[in-house]
């Protein structure tokens, strides 16, 4: 068996590269736009994923909402998303069509109204369109809805290109913030069988990005690591929107992620009567996986 110090976790995703090369915007490419009426709006959409510090990038552009109405740029923060526009796109696909047909009409209202006052760029994060842990864990599949999600927004765009940002990491750290997550919410600490599962489900981060390409067809798909640019998020910002951000942007102050500590998810498990060591690796963090399925995982990354 490969020594696991050999595989780097942080190695780049070549094989998803491949998948990307055809859309990925050639480097100074503008953001796709739309003529209205004259005017032209840039569309700009940060789709996650879940457990990649998309709560600091959502901070740094409500933080910075005025400075960036200053010069041009409309911002749609998750909660205004989750609350009203895209209340009825977060659901079922299925259980939800009526619901989601709502969403889809408030979204062309709301595009109309913006199209009218004419911001130059349009910014807005939305992880959960992909689908919310939750239904991984029901599926025991990495965002197995994606493109019917994806889908029904498209129609509220109606046809507009868009600029889509995606920002990974490797599997192994993707699903133990997830699981450490989950944990914390009141759920038992998963059953080896279940890891096995989780480990050899088949879909991957490319089936996700042909997934987007497919939903939205007119979208130039742009995505990073969170090796690489967690905390850069002038970079992050320059990815999704193909510009530099205003000079006086602010950085917010650093807060702890969605992912409880090792040892917090031990004081979870103690207070609920379920006395049991949470795993760790060598570095103190929860660690649920095997050696084995660290290898596949990070295999499968690299």
């Amino acid at each position: 068996m490969q020594n696991l110090a050999s595989v780097n976790p942080a190695a780049p995703i070549n094989r998803l590269n491949r998948v990307l090369a055809q859309s990925a915007p050639r480097k100074g490419a503008p953001v796709a736009r739309r003529e209205t009426g004259g005017k032209v709006i840039d569309i700009c959409f940060h789709l996650g994923a879940h457990f990649c510090a998309n709560a600091q990038f959502q901070d740094y552009m409500a933080q910075n909402r005025k400075r960036l109405a200053g010069s041009g740029t409309q911002y749609w923060h998750p909660e205004r998303l989750h609350d009203g526009l895209f209340a009825g796109l977060l659901n079922d696909p299925i259980k939800a069509a009526n619901r989601a047909q709502r969403s889809v009409g408030r979204i062309q209202i709301a595009l109309s109204q913006l199209e009218a006052a004419w911001p130059a760029r349009l910014i807005f994060c939305a992880p959960d369109l992909l689908g919310r842990p939750s239904h991984m864990f029901a599926a025991g599949s990495l965002y197995p809805g994606a493109r019917v999600r994806l889908s029904r927004v498209a129609a509220g765009f109606g046809g507009r290109p868009l600029r889509v940002g995606l920002s990974i990491r490797s599997y192994d750290a993707f699903w133990t913030g997830a699981l450490a997550s989950r944990i914390a919410s009141g759920y038992s600490v998963p059953r080896p069988d279940r890891l096995d599962e989780l480990c050899y489900q088949p879909r991957r981060w490319r089936h996700l990005v042909a997934d987007i390409k497919q939903a939205l067809p007119e979208a130039e798909v742009v995505v990073w690591s969170y090796d690489a640019l967690a905390g850069e998020l002038g970079q992050q910002f320059a990815g999704l929107t193909g510009a530099a951000p205003p000079s006086t942007m602010l950085l917010p102050q650093a807060a702890g992620g969605p992912v409880p500590a090792a040892i917090r998810l031990a004081e979870i498990l103690a207070e609920r009567g379920e006395a049991r060591d949470s795993a760790t690796n060598a570095s103190g963090l929860y660690q649920p996986f095997s050696d084995e399925q660290l290898l596949k995982l990070r295999q499968d990354y690299a």
